[in-house]
């Protein structure tokens, strides 16, 4: 039987319904098919993974597709679309990254360094509140008030009936203390702040 009689012959039973013919196609054709696609995609996995989706596709479609002679030049050409459609999706999603400024290696950390990160994080927040701790009651109210209700020292002066100057004192003590137990860099950024506060 000729190839073109025994093409057309499996196209018309697979219009038909018949998984069989399906699969004949897919034997006659696929060398032919990843040849061409590899020419024009340079990448195999996805020419492979593409010739699979061509088939699939025509499965699905099996009961609104067009008589053929030659079903070679259609698989192709559906090939051949679904090729430039994968490249122009894989384009605008670059151009999206990196017209937003993102690179991919920003999402190709590894779980150690977001453990790590998670770890360190927990560690500092650890050590912030153990140095808290050692404040006497009244500091610790006042670094409350001061730094995470953001209090002015007029304000928290108007709700403990205490001086300005006082409550600037027990701050600065606070955050003296406090360096004895935080890092550096931390308690530096505290200080600074407490006293451009005044």
């Amino acid at each position: 039987m000729p190839a073109l009689f025994h093409n057309e012959n499996a196209w018309t039973r697979l219009r038909g319904g018949e998984e069989q013919a399906l699969f004949e196609l897919y034997k006659s054709h696929y060398n032919y098919l990843y040849k061409c696609g590899l020419k024009i995609s340079a990448d195999a996995d996805l020419t492979t993974e593409l010739i699979n989706q061509v088939f699939m596709t025509i499965w699905e479609k099996r009961n609104s597709l067009p008589e053929l002679q030659n079903p070679k030049a259609y698989l192709l050409t559906t090939l051949k679309n679904k090729i430039l459609k994968t490249w122009e999706q894989r384009k605008r999603y670059q151009a999206m990254l990196e017209s937003t400024g993102l690179q991919m290696e920003q999402f190709q950390h590894s779980i150690e360094e977001h453990m790590l990160q998670m770890q360190l994080e927990a560690d500092k927040k650890q050590q912030v509140l153990s140095a808290i701790e050692q404040l006497s009651p009244r500091q610790k109210e006042l670094v409350y008030l001061r730094f995470y209700q953001e209090l002015s020292y007029e304000q928290i002066a108007e709700r403990t009936s205490l001086s300005p100057r006082t409550i600037y004192n027990n701050i600065y003590e606070a955050l003296k203390s406090l360096k004895d137990s935080l890092v550096q860099k931390v308690l530096e950024v505290l200080l600074v702040l407490s006293l451009m506060c005044f």
